[in-house]
């Protein structure tokens, strides 16, 4: 079925999880980034290839990431915005890449009412190696009223709590049948009818399951302001 689009701005007074999945230069990045900016409180991204344009009021993490929320620095006293926007870029060549992903997951974690996005989401939350707090953000972020944006190219490298857990899952075109398969058993959808949805995309065109309504809808593609990073390159 149809729809209009792009949907899913969040509701910051409930704990929401969302999966975005496809493949390079589908607008997955791209529509993660729109619903991340309707958030209107803390927020945290996980950038790892530092091409995310972000607003002028975010503020880098520092290598290694801090294990409590940072203090407001002296300068933003008196002046204090809304809300804060991290961002850490990891370090692939540090052999603790992995945990320091994971203490910036613990960093939200711990922060209530806060929003994590983190794009190539099969680095923090490898499939069969989730690390502690990535495995209680899965579990139990809705105790702790923690938002999250997931995105991945690969499906099938996530832990399937990533998908299976989403109130929303955002799929763009997945080329690799075994990424389909394992979407399709995550959602409880059959894998027959979810490869010929998939199929019938055209370019920045997505499907959304919403998990409430279990419904598959085909959306039309992102709007022009939305996928203008790809347009300027």
């Amino acid at each position: 079925m149809a729809a209009e689009g792009p949907r899913g701005e969040l509701d910051a007074h409930r704990s929401t999880h969302i999966a975005v999945l496809g493949k390079k230069g589908t607008g997955k990045t791209e529509l993660a980034f729109h619903v991340f900016e309707t958030y209107p409180f803390d927020r945290i991204a996980v950038d790892p290839n530092a091409d995310i344009v972000f607003g002028p009021d975010v503020e880098e993490l520092p290598e290694p990431p801090p294990a409590r929320w940072p203090e407001w620095p002296a300068e933003a006293l008196g002046r204090k915005p809304r809300r804060r926007t991290f961002r850490y870029v990891p370090d692939f060549g540090d052999p603790a890449y992995r945990e320091d992903l994971d203490r910036v997951i613990g960093l939200a974690y711990g922060h209530p009412r806060t929003l994590l996005f983190v794009d190539e989401a099969h680095e923090a939350f490898p499939a069969g190696r989730v690390l502690p707090h990535a495995r209680r953000a899965l579990r139990q972020s809705r105790h702790r009223q923690l938002s999250m944006i997931l995105a991945t190219p690969r499906p099938l490298t996530v832990d399937p709590l990533v998908i299976s857990q989403a109130d929303w899952v955002y799929i763009f075109r997945l080329p690799n049948p075994n990424d389909r398969k394992r979407v399709a058993e995550c959602i409880g959808w059959d894998p027959k009818a979810f490869d010929e949805a998939v199929f019938a995309l055209g370019r920045f065109e997505y499907l959304r399951y919403d998990a409430g309504e279990e419904d598959l809808a085909h959306f039309p593609p992102l709007p022009a302001h939305v996928i203008r990073h790809h347009a300027a390159h």
